[in-house]
């Protein structure tokens, strides 16, 4: 995982794992985030905020259909070992 996506990363990959196991579709869940960083390497804010807002429809999308509690806490995602986007 690129240095930049670390700290956000570690905030939202619990929910994220949680919502991916719930909905069962594996090879999804990293799309666009190559698109997102080249455009942070690259000082492309507009391709960068398109990408992110994306990712955020997505995730919320996601969430709702995984009928997951958005005010609820996450306390252990077993992210040990879990496959991540690189």
């Amino acid at each position: 995982m690129p240095i930049l996506a670390r700290p956000i990363g570690l905030l939202v990959y619990p929910s994220v794992v949680s919502m991916m196991r719930r909905l069962r579709q594996p090879g999804h869940g990293c799309g666009g985030a190559s698109e997102y960083f080249n455009a942070i390497r690259d000082r492309d804010a507009e391709t960068a905020e398109k990408w992110i807002r994306r990712h955020m429809v997505d995730f919320g999308r996601g969430y709702e259909l995984a009928h997951l509690d958005w005010k609820g806490v996450i306390r252990d995602a077993g992210i040990e070992g879990e496959e991540r986007c690189e």
